[in-house]
């Protein structure tokens, strides 16, 4: 299984500065490639006086940040590591490095048995040229102050108020005016006497029908009609009409 590539490892180039603790160690020489696809690479870290390099993971390495030292913006990689441990990380010389290699491999060789295949890795010496900032001196920079008079006209602006006062008859409130004029209403009281109108109460009127009994008296006449026959000897004797028959009229009013 191949162990991917760190993220930050691209930021990190030849003259990266490497810091272990708050210490500036030295400067990134060159970037190792891993000896096998599940391990990962490595970098070789050059002292600044040049007398010693380390060899570190880049599972060491933790941060990548931009600082400025001496007016310079430069790269520095900043190692999980205690600075009591350098030593297990210290590099021998090139020329031993190689012998060590070659030895193991010879070692491997005489362990292996037909048909195996023996991988020997090769190294060659690089020459890398870089540049770093170097002091050359100081500057010191003093500021004072100095004193000068100097005359010169300018001109100011203030604000006045003017009062005017309008009747009210020549006043009108619909005339355009100045947008920065205020009027200002005088208002006084004044006594007015008025009447008016006032409900102090509401009066209903019904109408309803009453019935009384009263005695009437009064004097009415009516007509009587009496008939009177003769009678002329009949021989059944027999009267012709009934005597004192009396026809009733029906009552009206006297005339």
């Amino acid at each position: 299984m191949t162990s991917p590539t760190p993220p930050y490892a691209r930021a990190i180039l030849p003259g990266t500065r490497v810091r272990v603790g708050t210490t500036l160690l030295g400067t990134v020489e060159r970037m190792e490639e891993a000896p096998s696809p599940s391990a990962q690479g490595s970098l070789v870290v050059r002292a600044d006086d040049g007398s010693t390099h380390w060899r570190f993971s880049l599972t060491l390495v933790v941060d990548i940040v931009q600082e400025a030292e001496h007016a310079v913006t430069q790269t520095v990689v900043q190692l999980a590591l205690d600075p009591a441990d350098l030593e297990r990380y210290r590099m021998r010389d090139e020329d031993d490095s190689i012998a060590s290699v070659a030895q193991s491999a010879g070692m491997v060789q005489s362990a292996m048995t037909p048909g195996d295949t023996l991988r020997v890795p090769l190294f060659a010496e690089q020459l890398i040229v870089e540049t770093r900032p170097v002091q050359r001196g100081t500057v010191h920079l003093r500021k004072s102050v100095q004193t000068t008079e100097q005359h010169l006209t300018t001109s100011l602006a203030h604000d006045e108020i003017s009062v005017e006062h309008i009747p009210v008859d020549e006043f009108d409130p619909h005339a355009p005016g100045d947008p920065d004029d205020i009027i200002i209403p005088v208002v006084e009281e004044r006594v007015v006497v008025e009447t008016r109108a006032v409900i102090v109460e509401y009066i209903r009127v019904r109408k309803h029908r009453v019935t009384t009994d009263q005695d009437v008296q009064a004097t009415v006449r009516r007509d009587v009609v009496t008939v009177e026959a003769t009678p002329l000897g009949e021989p059944d004797g027999l009267p012709l009409l009934r005597d004192h028959v009396e026809t009733e009229v029906r009552d009206r009013p006297p005339t």
